[in-house]
């Protein structure tokens, strides 16, 4: 930091940028922030863990930013309050961040955006529906769904369905018994008609980019999982999402030309990044269809 540090600027940002920082100490293993005060403020400077992990890194970032912007505004005198302003700035630069993060980590950057390939979507979802209630609830789904799959910080890659029982309770005023398994079947259900909706205007690559991977993949484990690192999903939810992933794969590598055996080993390493255990000939009708290639492909893997 600058030696001409604005206390309360410095304030602004290092609380401003609670969630970045928290995230940048649990990709080492860290549970919390250590540093209880705000750096650089009454003689402190921060704890090494926060240097060593990022986080004031992060605090240095948006607080450059920030006065930079402060410095450059023609009307920056003629606020009322410069703090205020100061911490719109300090908003805007956080969300700044998150999307190109986001965008870096191959997300989406507006996941929740209604335009585009999603407005056809909604589109779709409102032309679909029986009345406008049921129209208003999927267009709602369909939002939340996508805000859920990238958000930071989420623990579990399991569907939120109590929570949504109860937001569709809101919308069109039904009592639901929330917990029950006919509640969660019934919003399991609403899930599957909007991703199938999605899939039919969007593709099937758009879903698994958009929602499917994110899904699985943005996960900040827990705090006592964090020197196991044990990802606390359903086997059947992050098999159905792998599957579904390594299929699309193996479908794009062999339409390029590349035989079933090579395409096999290769989507599964790019996906999983780990090797395939099965010879492809064990899984082949379930990629490509073709029931009677696997006499073929074992003779050609094994020529």
């Amino acid at each position: 930091m600058g030696l001409a540090l604005d206390p309360g600027i410095a304030e602004l940002v290092w609380y401003g940028t609670e969630k970045l920082r928290l995230r940048a100490h649990l990709t080492y293993g860290t549970s919390s922030c250590p540093s209880r005060s705000t750096p650089y403020v009454g003689g402190f400077s921060g704890s090494q863990v926060c240097r060593d992990d990022g986080c004031i890194g992060v605090m240095h970032e948006v607080y450059a930013g920030t006065v930079s912007r402060l410095s450059q505004s023609s009307a920056a005198h003629e606020i009322a309050s410069r703090l205020a302003y100061a911490r719109r700035i300090v908003a805007t630069q956080v969300a700044d961040l998150e999307r190109s993060r986001r965008v870096a980590r191959g997300m989406p950057a507006k996941p929740t955006r209604s335009d585009g390939i999603a407005g056809r979507i909604i589109a779709a979802l409102t032309a679909d529906s029986p009345s406008q209630e049921r129209a208003v609830w999927l267009t709602a789904l369909f939002r939340m769904i996508r805000g859920y799959a990238c958000r930071d910080q989420r623990t579990s890659s399991e569907w939120p369905l109590d929570m949504w029982a109860a937001e569709k309770t809101r919308i069109d005023g039904h009592l639901r018994l929330v917990g029950s398994t006919g509640v969660r079947a019934e919003v399991r259900g609403d899930i599957a008609n909007v991703l199938t909706t999605s899939e039919r205007i969007a593709g099937r690559r758009w879903v698994i980019d958009t929602i499917l991977h994110p899904l699985l993949m943005v996960r900040v484990p827990l705090a006592e999982e964090l020197e196991r690192c044990i990802p606390a999903v359903e086997s059947p939810l992050v098999d159905h999402i792998l599957a579904s992933q390594v299929q699309a794969r193996f479908a794009e590598l062999t339409a390029a030309g590349l035989d079933a055996q090579s395409a096999w080993r290769r989507s599964v390493r790019d996906i999983t990044g780990q090797e395939p255990v099965d010879e492809v000939w064990t899984v082949l009708d379930d990629l490509d269809g073709h029931s009677n290639a696997r006499s073929g492909t074992r003779r050609q893997a094994t020529s």
